[in-house]
């Protein structure tokens, strides 16, 4: 009699030894690259959690090891965008006098909230990002193709940096 493995328990197994051959590798990189190895540990981690939860793109991925590395490089672009914008924050909030700053970051929170849902498709790119649904169901759920549900987000975020920038 056989042992017939899961698809499921097959990316289990592949990710496990993906961790257990790159990780340390992995870090080094990314400490090179972040300057910092706790954000470099976080980076990996961020990477491996992706690579669990995109098991099968993994899975059916020809080179294993370059998903890895081109997700950690997503992940530490992400980092990087994410740092710059908390200190372009910082730093604008610095010029305004403590009193007036939390008042003017709430309105601000506020103000982009209001703005980000007025924009048409919004709720696509909130149930892709922040839901993390896959766009294959996000497009059935709006009965869309997925081709153009990709161009809807698309077109909501080129709106959203707009307003961010």
């Amino acid at each position: 009699m056989e042992n017939i493995v899961s698809p499921e328990a097959a990316a289990d197994a592949l990710i496990r030894d993906l961790y257990l051959r790159e990780y340390r590798d992995m870090r080094l990189f990314a400490s090179r690259v972040l300057g910092s190895a706790e954000l470099a540990e976080e980076a990996v981690q961020d990477t491996f959690v992706l690579a669990l939860r995109k098991r099968e793109s993994l899975r059916r991925s020809e080179n294993p090891v370059g998903w890895l590395y081109n997700t950690l490089k997503h992940v530490m672009m992400h980092m990087e965008r994410d740092r710059w914008r908390a200190l372009r924050l910082h730093a604008r909030l610095d010029s305004v006098p403590p009193e007036e700053a939390a008042t003017e970051a709430a309105y601000g929170e506020i103000e982009l909230r209001q703005s980000v849902r007025e924009i048409e498709n919004s709720d696509l790119v909130m149930e892709l990002f922040v839901e993390q649904r896959p766009l294959r169901e996000i497009a059935e759920r709006h009965g869309l193709s997925v081709g153009a549900c990709r161009m809807r987000i698309r077109r909501a975020l080129e709106k959203m940096r707009k307003i961010l920038d």
